[in-house]
């Protein structure tokens, strides 16, 4: 089940890049919603973290046999201090009878360190071929991010010998998106 925000709360300006989708005023704090998509040119693909839903090309990912690294990646353009439970909104297939998972990472990377907000975490393994949808809990350590910082969602995808895991990122198909939501507690 996806979180969504109550109605009636406006969007912030275009040019922020942290929308704000959900917020508890009293307690100063907001899940922000980027989508993940990806631009391929004819030298190489770039994965982003996006505050709107926009085409992404290609809308899959896939491994077979091994391990796959992407990092879906925005600028920060706004001091935004992060703290709190997040998540990610996951939807990725499995070809035959085998298995898959996929490790997911929330990265804070200020230009020479990368540093782990998150650790490590994994969705459940599937066995069974199908597609298998999950809401990934995260527990965010206490980060400010300075403007020019970089936020970092980090998926490995997983597949057994054989076995093609396929990672679905297409933010204008329901059901194909991945979505990651971020706790922010607001400066202002």
């Amino acid at each position: 089940m996806a979180i969504g925000p109550p109605s009636g709360i406006p969007a912030p300006p275009a040019e922020n890049n942290v929308l704000q989708n959900f917020s508890d005023a009293t307690a100063g704090r907001s899940l922000q919603l980027y989508h993940c998509v990806a631009s391929r040119t004819s030298a190489a693909t770039t994965y982003v973290l996006a505050r709107d839903a926009g085409i992404s090309s290609p809308t899959t990912t896939d491994v077979t046999g091994s391990t796959k690294e992407i990092n879906f990646d925005i600028t920060i353009n706004k001091s935004t201090l992060i703290s709190g439970t997040g998540y990610v909104d996951v939807t990725f297939n499995l070809n035959v009878n085998g298995t898959a998972k996929i490790t997911f990472e929330i990265i804070h990377y200020d230009g020479s360190t990368e540093t782990s907000l998150t650790g490590a975490i994994d969705t459940p393994t599937i066995t069974v071929a199908g597609s298998e949808s999950f809401k990934v809990p995260l527990s965010f350590t206490k980060k400010n991010f300075r403007v020019g910082d970089i936020l970092r969602l980090e998926t490995i995808l997983e597949g057994g010998a054989g076995d093609k895991n396929t990672l679905s990122h297409d933010p204008l198909t329901a059901g194909d998106e991945l979505k990651l939501w971020v706790p922010v507690v607001n400066l202002e």
